[in-house]
């Protein structure tokens, strides 16, 4: 399209991995350095990780192609596979012979045999596995115990991990601790800095042929904020500006034809097939619809023989889709109906079209018996090819807190978009029950691994939604089929961590809550005192939590969970739905009114919280506007408590002094502050830090840094004047002398 216009050879932003077009940024180049290293002498495993679209398949195939013909290398995709498919991947990729049902021992030897010949033939092997993060920890296992074949000075197989920071995670469990310790080399990419977004964008016009610049400086830098400098958005967006501009017979990418692209892209795409558009794309509504409804009235022939013999429900159309936002996730045609093992129980599965905003055109109803019509495991297949998209499982269980996402918010993330946290968790259907959310489930189902939202369960059955359809399953099949890994998102007004020391409404918001929680009256103070600390403590022990006093996100989580009148709960299945058979009549897509858009909510300014020394020594800040001197355990008041919990609060009661100066000023809340801003007034008074690994991760869990040789998490102490109070993907924020200063990642601060 704009290919001819611009005089390209070739499309400068297609989002297919291509070598020609690595960009080596620093950090790029610092990763294949880090694993070359890590894969050399005698290390059996290097590991590269990274958000969604930052890169890694394309480092990982240029470094592929750097390799010379000493080193013979297999490529994994996509690994969800068993330790025994495993095996016979490995044996496939490498073309070795095995045996018809082959045993693990037996494949075990052939890939031996194999590595022997390859070493005695002076070959290194190196097999690489992408999205590794969907490797089990048994096939992890299967992996290390693989590189245990080694001679006196090295591996015979040496083995490159790539996969999102799920993979971090999944690596600092117990149980594969032993494969942690034998990495050797890891990396974690990060996205582009505003400056390397313009490099980038240069090097791949320059790359397709063209030496003019196409986009103005001011269109770069809104391109490099709204892609939050991931290369794959990048990518969609300047292939989409590049569209306009063409149709706009316009020389160059200008910031309106940029904002315009950023808007399309990343607000409003359709991120996978079977999704709806987003209900904020509302000025497309009436004319689809009466277009949509023209063409079922007048009976349009082709779509309907085109569509009959498909089992789901027909889909009016809802947009014309352009090249570039078809390849974002192509749509495959329908696949046939898998084969359903014959042990499999009865199932009902009701599949319903998404209700949208604003509503359909209306068309006559059906006959009763075609509604109350019951369905087979055919559809059940259906409704699981569905739900393969994690992206849209989020999106869905947005849309149940009346909230409308983009693609960018799709993702589990305790960072998340305020004030929404995700979190990935493990565990039975009895603690889901307990959370009283609806969730995302990891489910298998003949050899598909997909995403549902659980919408509702009662004492047989469960039911079971994607972005557009629902079923109802017997809990028999869910516990078949459930690893027993969900995602739980919550809300949360308050930020993680509030301890002794911190001020502000958030303050105010805590004690809101813990009054609500604890039937009492709040304490009306925006300073978390000993009073204050008395209830955190108090509340912890009452809901079985780890009791420290702080108020981290376990115990914001527990609260709001109590407090969160307005949170969407895990539905009851209607026992009006079920027949003596356990068979279900078919159900409607769940409703859901006005949606809010994700973006619309901000941070407020007075989330800022700056912990400051609490102006009190034995007296207690009570009412947060005058201290009540020698406050003691018989003035506090415990009347509006239950009797359990009153003496369990007494129990909690000890005596403390926080050795602050009752003299010591209140310090206002401070801004955040750039390190290079600030160098010379801090030059001398802020420690010497040399930021040496940042490691940022969607999940709070996954973030750290090395700083002067010691591994930090958000919230941890680098000594007894710096705190780190936040990881982004390219900066950190430490607290000092009651600042918050920014200072970029990898810095070499010198004092």
């Amino acid at each position: 399209m704009y290919k001819d216009y611009f005089g390209f050879v070739e499309k400068p932003f297609s989002i297919v991995p291509s070598a020609r077009y690595l960009f080596l940024s620093a950090r790029h180049r610092e990763a294949m350095a880090h694993l070359q290293a890590g894969l050399g002498d005698g290390g059996g495993f290097a590991m590269l990780t990274g958000e969604v679209g930052t890169g890694k398949t394309t480092v990982s195939k240029a470094m592929l192609a750097s390799l010379d013909g000493s080193v013979r290398a297999g490529l994994i995709l996509n690994p969800t596979f068993s330790d025994t498919d495993l095996l016979e991947a490995i044996c496939d990729e490498f073309a070795v012979d095995y045996p018809p049902q082959a045993t693990l021992k037996q494949l075990t030897q052939a890939i031996h045999q194999y590595l022997l010949h390859n070493h005695s033939c002076g070959i290194q092997t190196l097999l690489l596995i992408d999205e590794a993060q969907h490797l089990s920890a048994q096939v992890l296992e299967q992996l290390r115990l693989l590189t245990n074949f080694e001679t006196d000075t090295q591996k015979l197989l040496k083995v490159l991990l790539v996969g999102q920071p799920e993979l971090q995670q999944k690596l600092q469990t117990v149980e594969l601790r032993q494969l942690a310790q034998r990495i050797t080399g890891r990396y974690h990419l990060l996205p582009l800095s505003p400056e390397e977004v313009t490099d980038y964008i240069g090097f791949r016009l320059r790359t397709s042929g063209c030496d003019k610049s196409l986009f103005t400086s001011r269109a770069i830098k809104i391109i490099a904020r709204q892609s939050q400098g991931v290369p794959r958005l990048i990518n969609l967006v300047c292939d989409k500006a590049l569209q306009y501009a063409c149709y706009a017979s316009e020389s160059r990418v200008s910031p309106a034809l940029a904002e315009k692209a950023c808007q399309d892209v990343l607000s409003f795409q359709a991120p996978a097939a079977g999704s709806r558009q987003p209900e904020n794309n509302r000025s497309r509504w009436p004319v689809m619809s009466a277009l949509t409804a023209a063409i079922i009235l007048a009976g349009g022939g082709y779509y309907f023989t085109q569509q009959s013999y498909r089992t789901e429900p027909v889909q009016p159309p809802l947009m014309v889709q352009t090249e570039a936002e078809s390849a974002v996730d192509p749509v495959s045609p329908p696949a046939e109906p898998d084969s359903v093992p014959e042990e499999e129980p009865d199932l009902v599965v009701d599949v319903q079209p998404v209700k949208s905003e604003p509503p359909a055109p209306v068309l006559p109803a059906e006959p009763e018996e075609h509604q109350e019509k019951m369905t087979d495991e055919p559809e059940l297949a259906q409704f699981v090819r569905h739900s393969v998209s994690e992206t849209d499982a989020m999106l869905a269980l947005y849309q149940q807190w009346g909230v409308q996402a983009s693609v960018l918010d799709a993702a589990c993330s305790v960072a998340g978009s305020f004030p929404y946290i995700c979190e990935r968790r493990t565990g039975s259907l009895t603690e889901v029950k307990e959370a009283n959310r609806p969730v995302i489930l990891t489910v298998d189902y003949n050899g598909t691994t997909a995403y549902p939202v659980l919408y509702a369960v009662g004492r047989e059955q469960a039911e079971l939604i994607n972005f557009s359809e629902r079923i109802s399953v017997p809990l028999s099949w869910l516990e078949k089929h459930w690893s027993g890994e969900f995602q739980l998102l919550w809300r949360s007004h308050i930020q993680p961590v509030l301890k002794s020391g911190s001020r502000g409404d958030v303050v105010q918001m805590l004690d809101d809550r813990l009054a609500d929680a604890l039937g009492s009256q709040p304490l009306q103070t925006r300073i978390f005192n000993s009073g204050l600390k008395l209830r955190v403590e108090a509340f912890q022990r009452w809901q079985r939590l780890s009791v420290d006093g702080i108020v981290g996100r376990e115990t914001l989580r527990v609260l709001y969970r109590l407090t969160d009148t307005d949170a969407p709960q895990l539905q009851d299945v209607i026992s009006e739905h079920s027949d003596p058979s356990g068979s279900m009549m078919m159900l409607t897509y769940p409703e859901s009114g006005p949606l809010i858009a994700l973006s619309a909510l901000k941070v407020p300014d007075k989330q800022v919280i700056d912990v400051q020394p609490v102006q009190t020594t034995v007296s207690q800040l009570v009412s947060g506007k005058k201290p009540v001197p020698e406050w003691q355990l018989d003035e506090l008041d415990l009347s509006e408590l239950s009797p359990e919990l009153a003496q369990r609060v007494e129990n909690a009661l000890q005596p403390e002094s926080t050795g602050q100066r009752e003299d010591e000023p209140v310090r206002p809340e401070q801004k955040i502050v750039k390190l290079e801003e600030r160098q010379s007034d801090l030059t001398g008074r802020l420690p010497a830090m040399d930021l040496q690994t940042h490691m940022y991760s969607s999940s709070a869990e996954g973030r750290w840094v090395k700083i002067n040789g010691q591994e930090l998490h958000e919230g941890d102490w680098l000594d007894d004047q710096v705190q780190l109070l936040s990881i982004s993907p390219r900066n950190i924020v430490v607290r000092f002398g009651g600042q918050q200063i920014e200072i970029p990642a990898l810095y070499e601060w010198e004092g």
